[in-house]
């Protein structure tokens, strides 16, 4: 096996060609011209072949193994006869108990490289293993939801569950917000007994605010250049500064639930936090005008606001509400995230 393993250096995209039959084609995909090298027409050698080991052709000439093919058809004789041990180490570098056992439940047809490469991710995680034994087929529209999910939550009943990215990424949010006060074990175990989806985010939207009630924290001090906003003298000046209406948040400001801050930097920000159940978060910047300010100015005044102690993200009720929705069968898609400052989910307090 190690002579055969060392010299896997092909680059993806470079595997050598020859004609495949119909069939092949189908099962086979974007990989049957290389599979028709190393088993020629008619293939007989390759439909023989048990599901698992036809899925390490495709890995293997796809690219998606820890070493690259060089087209040496000697490796027919490992994927043929090698010991399952020997295919493991090959594909991810180590002896991985159960990995042909997975593959063995990955269809008929095989993938493209990327859905192996995350098909090995996930079964190399620590819950991975586990939670690809506990599934009667293994298809790759499975893996981009479960991959958004924080290891803890790779378990089957959550991730049987979960049929979108956007759904399994409200879940990880929450379940980090739930984390960050040192409940995230506790989460967990409950939402990985959860009975059904509606079970599961009715548990999550619950658990996002916490079971003792308690007063609005301090907020944070930020650094230079940040000055702090702190009467209605300061607060009017910086409206007429910046063009803007924070006026109009006077009483949340007075009763404690916002703070504001001009930052002097270049170009020069009013930047807005909001105090909600889980603390203390980034919820508004805005240049001159509502301008939005330059990505290299915004991550400076995010790395500031989260070393002093507060959060980027959605507000609680915004992420609860997505929630609930999912618990009552919804599936609401959120537009696509395109920009760091999307990421932020920045309110627009003043337009």
């Amino acid at each position: 096996m190690t002579a055969v393993s060392n010299s896997l250096r092909m680059k993806p995209g470079t595997a050598p060609f020859e004609r495949a039959l119909p069939l092949l084609e189908f099962l086979a995909g974007a990989h049957a011209h290389a599979i028709a090298y190393l088993w020629p027409a008619p293939h007989s050698g390759f439909y023989t072949l048990p599901t698992a080991r036809r899925h390490v052709a495709g890995m293997i000439v796809s690219g998606a193994t820890r070493d690259a093919w060089t087209g040496d058809r000697d490796v027919v004789r490992l994927i043929e006869r090698g010991k399952d041990s020997e295919i493991a180490h090959l594909i991810a570098g180590e002896k991985v108990p159960g990995l042909m056992k997975a593959l063995g439940r990955c269809g008929e047809q095989l993938w493209s490289r990327e859905d192996y490469v995350r098909f090995l991710d996930l079964f190399l995680g620590s819950n991975g293993a586990r939670l690809l034994r506990h599934m009667g087929a293994i298809r790759p529209v499975f893996f981009a939801p479960v991959l958004e999910l924080p290891e803890a939550l790779r378990v089957p009943k959550i991730a049987s569950v979960l049929t979108s990215v956007t759904a399994a990424r409200n879940l990880a949010e929450a379940f980090a917000l739930i984390s960050a006060r040192g409940s995230g074990g506790d989460a967990a175990q409950r939402w990985g007994r959860a009975k059904d989806r509606s079970a599961l985010f009715a548990m999550a939207a619950q658990d996002l605010t916490p079971s003792q009630f308690g007063a609005i924290t301090p907020p944070p001090v930020l650094p230079q250049p940040f000055e702090a906003v702190t009467n209605q003298k300061a607060l009017k000046a910086a409206a007429l500064e910046f063009d803007n209406c924070l006026r109009d948040y006077t009483s949340d400001i007075a009763a404690g639930r916002m703070v504001v801050f001009i930052w002097r930097g270049q170009p020069k920000a009013a930047v807005a936090l909001r105090h909600d159940a889980c603390g203390w978060r980034l919820s508004e910047v805005r240049g001159t005008d509502n301008d939005d300010l330059p990505e290299p100015q915004l991550r400076e005044i995010v790395r500031d606001v989260l070393g002093a102690g507060a959060r980027t993200g959605r507000a609680i009720c915004v992420l609860a509400g997505w929630l609930e929705r999912y618990a009552q069968g919804h599936e609401n898609e959120e537009a696509e995230l395109r920009t760091y400052e999307d990421t932020l989910y920045l309110g627009d307090l003043w337009n």
